[in-house]
């Protein structure tokens, strides 16, 4: 990545504290948008713990920020390292990479004790591989200080590398207590060599780079946070920083209060509306059949009358129909009586009503009378009720009778209001 567009993402970003963990000392500085607004760094007293100067320094350092800052860490020459590596094989993963070195950490580092915290693999131009490792304690110190203030470590890296962001040059140094690394760099940022020696042997390291335009106005101090301030320009593609995904294991696994809050409003209002979005889909579908309901009124009124009106009509039907089926003719009943009775018999009179009638008769003897009804088709079961009396027209005797008799075919027969049709037959 060049350098403007790596200053054009630190002047978009978040404000990003740096922070360079020596033996002896710790220096911070805070970016924002690209400029440093405030520097600090304390001394690590004999006996103090690494967390509590870590505290202190960032206190300090962000005293009066409202936005929380990312923290990026620089390690002094005294706990870590930088090595070209020989003799590896030929993978394009950088993770398949990083597991090579892992596994073989005793081959390629120095080891002094402390568990060491490896990089992936960064191969030049020229072929040449190199890789880092950091002392695992610095890293946990500054992520429990980071934990303790609620910030998030986002790089670690050795001093050397931050100071390829912070400083031109063919030659960079790092003193750290009484170790001193020297790195000769290639025209295109690689690493020739890296040589690491005691801070005695030499008077003093060539400083002779030339400084970052963001350092220059901090003055003399400027080399003093050069680190502090080129680890906060590492990006994710440098291979030989440890990033968030190498960090995760130290960083604070407690859920913030504003992710809290956020996960309650989000439960609230996912509760609002599924109490709330129910009733107004109903209400909604209420109103389209509503407004559905009142284009059709009309047309519904009109068909309920119209039903209505056949209902009655086919009531009126019906009874008009009951009644022609039921209809017997009084002068056809009496043709049938004349027809089957004696010639010697005539009728005084006849009596109908909708389930039979009554037919008082003269004969000169009961029986033929009767008998003589029996041939009716349209009744049944004529029989004589009351007394048969005996009677005298000039010298002859005749029997004066009663006889009741049902219909045959139907139940219910609708008779004119006349009952009586007196009839005689000479």
């Amino acid at each position: 990545m060049s350098d403007v567009l790596r200053s054009s993402l630190t002047f978009l970003g978040p404000p990003r504290l740096g922070i360079e963990v020596g033996s002896r000392w710790m220096r911070s500085v805070l970016v924002v948008r690209g400029k440093i607004v405030k520097s600090a760094t304390i001394s690590i007293q004999p006996g103090e713990s690494p967390v509590a100067t870590l505290q202190a320094l960032v206190d300090a350092t962000c005293r009066g920020s409202w936005r929380k800052p990312r923290v990026c860490a620089a390690v002094g020459p005294s706990s870590s390292q930088l090595r070209r590596l020989v003799n590896l094989p030929a993978l394009e993963s950088r993770s398949a990479m990083r597991d090579v070195v892992r596994s073989s950490v005793a081959r390629f580092f120095l080891r002094n004790g402390a568990p060491l915290i490896t990089s992936s693999v960064r191969r030049d131009t020229d072929g040449t591989a190199w890789a880092a490792a950091i002392d695992e304690p610095p890293i946990r110190a500054v992520a429990e200080a980071c934990r303790s203030r609620r910030l998030r470590l986002e790089t670690a890296a050795p001093t050397i590398v931050a100071l390829q962001r912070a400083m031109t040059g063919e030659l960079l140094a790092a003193t750290d207590g009484d170790v001193l690394v020297e790195a000769h760099v290639g025209s295109r940022g690689e690493l020739r060599d890296v040589r690491r020696i005691a801070a005695a042997d030499r008077n003093g390291p060539n400083v002779a780079s030339e400084l970052a335009a963001a350092l220059r106005p901090l003055g003399e101090r400027a080399r003093d946070y050069a680190a502090a301030y080129g680890v906060t320009l590492i990006d994710r593609s440098e291979p030989l920083a440890l990033h968030a995904r190498d960090l995760r294991q130290w960083r604070d696994s407690s859920v913030p209060t504003w992710r809290m809050l956020l996960a309650a409003a989000a439960l609230v209002i996912a509760v609002a509306l599924s109490l709330t979005l129910p009733a107004l889909r109903a209400s909604r579908v209420a109103a389209r059949a509503s407004a559905r309901l009142a284009t059709i009124n009309r047309a519904y009124r009109a068909a309920q009358w119209t039903e209505a009106e056949l209902r009655r009509t086919t009531l009126a039907l019906d009874e008009l129909a009951a009644f022609q089926r039921d209809q017997r003719s009084v002068i056809d009943f009496l043709s049938e009586i004349t027809a089957s009775l004696p010639e010697n018999a005539w009728l005084q009179s006849v009596h109908v009503d909708r389930r039979g009638g009554t037919v008082v008769a003269f004969a000169p003897r009961a029986a033929s009378a009767l008998s003589g009804l029996s041939e009716i088709r349209s009744i049944t079961a004529p029989v004589i009720v009351g007394a048969v009396s005996n009677e005298r027209v000039g010298s002859d005797r005749i029997e004066r009778i009663t006889i009741r008799f049902r219909w045959r075919t139907a139940e219910r027969a609708s008779q004119p209001s006349s009952a009586k049709s007196p009839v005689s037959r000479q």
